[in-house]
């Protein structure tokens, strides 16, 4: 592998330099993220995205990729900004067994940018690159957090396509343990 992809809602960039925003826990030092795959890269086209109102990953090794938001409006309007995915040089990142693991790279270094992938619609390139979107309220999304790995899966298998390409899950299933 050569190459990483980097999601973010700002656009134009050359260069990619460690933040501290959206660390994995306070005592990371500034880091950039990125990832083997632009599936996943998508997922973190949108500002402000994170735990508190979204949940990511996948339940099945890595085939298939989830990204389950609790507030729909928020999140509209926060990817019409649109976004981009960067491609950068795997030089100077590694990864861990925490979070993603192997498909959550990261660097403390300032990386060169080699292309820009840019879309004027991030929910449109998620689904283009194949993550599935659900969006649910925020007592379901609590409840989704609730449950355990393998309950997740499975609730999430169960989930329907809409007309727009995102998922909805049957909400009157989901019950935390």
């Amino acid at each position: 592998m050569n190459f990483l992809y980097h999601g973010s809602w700002l656009g134009g960039l050359r260069f990619l330099l460690p933040q501290k925003r959206n660390v994995r826990s306070e005592r990371d030092p500034p880091r950039i993220y990125a990832a083997p795959t632009k599936v996943v890269a998508a997922a973190f086209m949108i500002v402000e995205l994170n735990d508190s109102w979204s949940a990511h990953g996948s339940y099945d090794g890595g085939k298939t990729w989830h990204l389950v938001v609790a507030d729909q409006a928020r999140f509209c309007h926060l990817e019409a900004f649109g976004g981009s995915i960067y491609t950068v040089p795997t030089t100077g990142f590694q990864y861990d067994h925490v979070g993603l693991g192997r498909c959550e790279w990261y660097s403390r270094y300032p990386t060169r940018v080699i292309a820009e992938e840019s879309c004027d619609s991030v929910l449109l390139a998620m689904l283009m690159h194949g993550l599935r979107v659900y969006f649910c309220d925020a007592d379901a999304f609590a409840a989704f957090k609730s449950l355990s790995h393998k309950c997740r899966a499975a609730l999430l298998d169960r989930s329907t396509c809409q007309l727009d390409g995102t998922y909805r899950f049957p909400t009157r299933e989901v019950r935390p343990l």
